[in-house]
């Protein structure tokens, strides 16, 4: 089978550097394409995340600036327990615009509890990725979230029920680098929500 994902991040960013602030909004928005490859007998899945469109939106110090992409040929093959926790991820192939797709960490799925709950109910999770420099950043990064899940309940979606699946929670960044010739670090905190 295969699933159509639309994912939106919308980032709110304050960044002091030198004693000055500087506020950036950020907007990404994505369809991919999920297709499952296999299914193992432990309730493990392998699955092919293909890149289909992605428009980028970036507001900083009076310029607001949207790109948009399609056809591109970014493909991530992961392996997802049964709950949805990421197990492995592989690239298989990637475009110009691969450091933009890295911040959507495709195939990364919502954690379930891996038990029955009723609505109202809540599970928690924590989840450590660590990311190399790459070609939009020169930064070394590990980036800790603590989540909390709640199972709001059903919402009628296009004449089919969907259970819809509330999250919010902390996220954690330090990393190190070299840019421009310059040894830097770099830390900070934020929220997640969606």
């Amino acid at each position: 089978k295969s699933y159509d994902q639309h994912t939106r991040i919308t980032q709110d960013i304050v960044q002091t550097m030198g004693g000055q602030e500087i506020k950036i909004l950020s907007e990404i928005e994505a369809k991919n394409r999920l297709e499952v490859e296999n299914r193992e007998g432990d309730g493990t899945a392998i699955l092919l995340v293909s890149a289909g469109e992605l428009s980028v939106r970036s507001a900083v110090m009076g310029r607001d600036t949207t790109m948009k992409y399609a056809d591109l040929k970014d493909k991530v093959r992961v392996k997802i327990s049964e709950t949805g926790k990421l197990l492995s991820s592989e690239k298989v192939d990637s475009s110009e615009v691969s450091a933009i797709i890295s911040q959507l960490n495709m195939g990364d799925q919502r954690y379930l509890p891996g038990k029955q709950v009723r609505a109202g109910e809540k599970w928690e999770d924590q989840s450590v990725v660590n990311r190399k420099p790459s070609t939009g950043s020169p930064f070394e990064v590990e980036i800790t979230s603590d989540t909390e899940y709640s199972l709001s309940g059903a919402e009628q979606v296009n004449g089919k029920e969907l259970l819809k699946v509330t999250w919010s929670g902390e996220i954690h960044m330090k990393g190190k680098g070299t840019q421009m010739g310059m040894e830097m670090n770099m830390e900070g905190a934020g929220k997640n929500e969606g």
